[in-house]
C-alpha cells in the first residue's frame, strides 16, 4: 500500500485548492439574509447562551476566567475540530460527480474543507481577539508565553480532524451509516471534552479518562495559551500530539488504499 503522498500544490493544483476553498466560502451563506456576518454572530450566540445555562443557572465553574473568554475559546477550538471532521468526512459522497469525470489529486478535497474551516475559525478569532483586548485593559487577562501554544495545538487539531474524517470518508464509501454514526460520537465527544467545563472540575479518576481524549489537552491547552489559565502537562500534550499523529497517518494511508476503488463502490 506504501505510504500516502500529499499532493504537491503548484500551478493548477494550487490553483484548484483555492478555487475549492473560495466555493466553499462564498456558497456557505448564499441565500441568507446576513451573509458572512453569521461568522460572527454564532460563536456571539453561543456566548450568550453557554453564559446564560453553564454558569448563570448550571454555575459551572470557568478557571476563574472570564465566562465568555472561557466559552468562545471552547466554542472556536470544537467549531473547526468537529466541522472540518464532518466536511471531509464526506469527500467522496460531496465530489462523487467530479471524480467520475476529471482526475486530480483526490486528497485536495480534504484540504480544501480544512483549509475553508481554519479561515473561519481565523474570522471568528477577530471576536476573541476584541474581548481579550477588552479583559486585558480592565486587567481581568494576563496572557504571557503560553501564547506560543496556540499554533501548534491548532494544527494538532486540525490533522486529527485530517485523520479522523478520511478514515470516516472511506469507511462511508461503502457504509452510508457511517455518517449517523458520526455525528452521534460527536455530539458525545462535545460532552466528554472540556469545552463548557475545565478540566480542573473533574475528578482525578475521571480526568484520566477524559484526557485518554487527545480533544481534552489540546482545549486546555488552547485556553492556557490565549487565557493564561487550563490544564498544561507536557506528558499529556504529547500523548496527544502522538495520538493525532497516528490518527493523521492511519486517514491518509485508508484514503490513499480506498481512492482506486471508491467510485466503483459509490
Amino acid at each position: 500500500m506504501g505510504f500516502p503522498e500529499i499532493p504537491r500544490l503548484t500551478g493548477g493544483y494550487r490553483d484548484l485548492l483555492w478555487r475549492l476553498v473560495r466555493r466553499d466560502l462564498l456558497t456557505s451563506y448564499q441565500q441568507t439574509l446576513l451573509g458572512p456576518l453569521w461568522l460572527l454572530l454564532q460563536p456571539l450566540l453561543g456566548i450568550l447562551t453557554y453564559t446564560f445555562i453553564f454558569k448563570q443557572v448550571a454555575d459551572l465553574p470557568t478557571d476563574g476566567l472570564p465566562a465568555p473568554l472561557f466559552y468562545l475559546t471552547g466554542i472556536i477550538g470544537w467549531t473547526f475540530f468537529s466541522e472540518s471532521l464532518i466536511t471531509i468526512s464526506y469527500a467522496y459522497h460531496s465530489y462523487a460527480d467530479i471524480f467520475s469525470k476529471v482526475y486530480f489529486p483526490r486528497m485536495i478535497v480534504p484540504l480544501a474543507g480544512l483549509l475553508h474551516h481554519g479561515i473561519r475559525a481565523g474570522i471568528q478569532s477577530l471576536l476573541l481577539i476584541g474581548l481579550m483586548i477588552f479583559y486585558l485593559l480592565h486587567g481581568r487577562l494576563h496572557p504571557g508565553w503560553g501564547l506560543l501554544w496556540v499554533l501548534p495545538v491548532m494544527v494538532l487539531a486540525a490533522s486529527l480532524s485530517l485523520g479522523l474524517g478520511l478514515i470516516a470518508a472511506t469507511l462511508s464509501a461503502r457504509y452510508r451509516d457511517i455518517q449517523n454514526l458520526l455525528h452521534f460520537l460527536l455530539r458525545l465527544g462535545w460532552i466528554v471534552t472540556p469545552v463548557i467545563y475545565p478540566l480542573s472540575m473533574a475528578s482525578s479518576s475521571l480526568r484520566h479518562w477524559l484526557l485518554l481524549n487527545p480533544m481534552s489537552t489540546l482545549m486546555e491547552y488552547l485556553r492556557y495559551g490565549l487565557l493564561g489559565a487550563g490544564y498544561h502537562q507536557i506528558g499529556g500534550l504529547i500523548y496527544a500530539t502522538l495520538a493525532c499523529l497516528a490518527f493523521c497517518v492511519a486517514g491518509l494511508m485508508a484514503f490513499r488504499w480506498r481512492d482506486g476503488r471508491v467510485m466503483d463502490i459509490i
